[in-house]
């Protein structure tokens, strides 16, 4: 979601904001001036600068394709940084000038008789190649753009959310404990700084789903941190990288003190040892060996014996879904195509 609340935090942030604006001026009438006065000229850039910034912010986040979406709506824009009219003229230069693409929104009805969607849809926005080339003459990129504007995100105010399929939260007992719980974590993490700045972590929501009548909280309800937007957010950041300038979760800091990432995933074997009153040395790996000496035989074991736990029994067979969650999970490992081709043979 576009907040347009995006500032100029760089002198690069503000050439290129005064580049878009001058390059590409606002609609105007054919007996009129493009800006009658100095002031329209730095509404024009402002809110060219913030619409730049939600986009690139977009641009990084995988999950979204890159698109933002927009209200169209008059009223949300009364009283905020950026105004309607000025954002209007923004978006139609743009468009002319096909540095930007879009997808029409719709409302969630329509007329009697054609009631259309039962849910409607915000128009989007995305940056098309121009548009990042142009940003990029000037240093800004989506992996830097935190660096040369300063943000505004807003955090939700509901704290649990359903999705698959996307439902309002109901307000019951068992809910109020979950988002009392939510709400005391992120109250006792705001007392602490995490850096980088570029990281932007406002708190926690819990999004469990599944949810049909009956629905235990018991599928799903993961925490995402917020806002869920590349690369704002530190879930999102890779673990390595190969490029010095990229922001990993090695440099994270809380409190500038080094903190450190326990995978839980890596742990079940481990943790299953320890309520089997079996100990293992503080060097020894418990899934080397199960299958085989190599990589991949470790890879293999371990994501069957994840799959048992969580499938509460040893699993007997490889099910084309398990293949293809697998090869999905080596992907993730950056291994390359013929180890995942080993992968299949060996397990059929």
């Amino acid at each position: 979601m576009a907040t347009l609340r995006a500032q100029p935090a760089t002198a690069q942030a503000a050439a290129l904001m005064r580049d878009l604006a001058e390059r590409y001026s606002r609609p105007q009438a054919a007996k009129g001036k493009a800006y009658a006065r100095g002031k329209t000229l730095v509404r024009y850039a402002n809110a060219g600068g913030a619409f730049i910034a939600d986009l690139l912010v977009a641009a990084a986040n995988k999950r979204s394709e890159g698109w933002l979406q927009c209200s169209h709506r008059k009223t949300d824009y009364t009283g905020k940084y950026v105004k309607w009219a000025t954002f209007d003229g923004v978006r139609k230069a743009w468009l002319e000038a096909g540095l930007i693409e879009h997808k029409p929104g719709y409302p969630g009805a329509l007329a009697f008789g054609n009631p259309g969607p039962t849910s409607g849809k915000l128009t989007r926005y995305r940056a098309t190649p121009r548009l990042l080339e142009i940003a990029a003459e000037h240093g800004i990129t989506p992996a830097n753009v935190l660096e040369h504007f300063r943000l505004e995100f807003e955090m939700p105010s509901e704290l649990i959310r359903l999705t698959q399929p996307a439902k309002p939260t109901p307000d019951t007992p068992k809910v109020a404990k979950l988002r009392s719980d939510v709400a005391e974590l992120n109250t006792f993490f705001a007392k602490h700084t995490l850096t980088p700045p570029t990281i932007k972590h406002l708190g926690w929501v819990r999004m469990f789903h599944g949810y049909t009548e009956g629905f235990r909280w018991n599928k799903g309800g993961r925490l995402y941190s917020q806002p869920p937007q590349e690369p704002a957010c530190y879930q999102t950041l890779p673990e390595k990288s190969d490029d010095v300038n990229q922001t990993t979760r090695a440099k994270m800091r809380i409190k500038q003190r080094a903190r450190v990432e326990i995978d839980m995933s890596s742990s079940y074997l481990t943790i299953f040892y320890a309520l089997c009153d079996q100990q293992l040395d503080g060097t020894q790996d418990a899934y080397a060996g199960i299958l085989g000496a190599t990589k991949l035989d470790r890879e293999v074991a371990k994501f069957w014996i994840n799959a048992s736990f969580g499938n509460r029994q040893l699993l007997t067979k490889w099910s084309k879904d398990l293949v293809k969650d697998l090869v999905k999970d080596l992907k993730k490992s950056s291994r390359r195509r013929p180890c995942q081709a080993s992968t299949r043979s060996s397990i059929r």
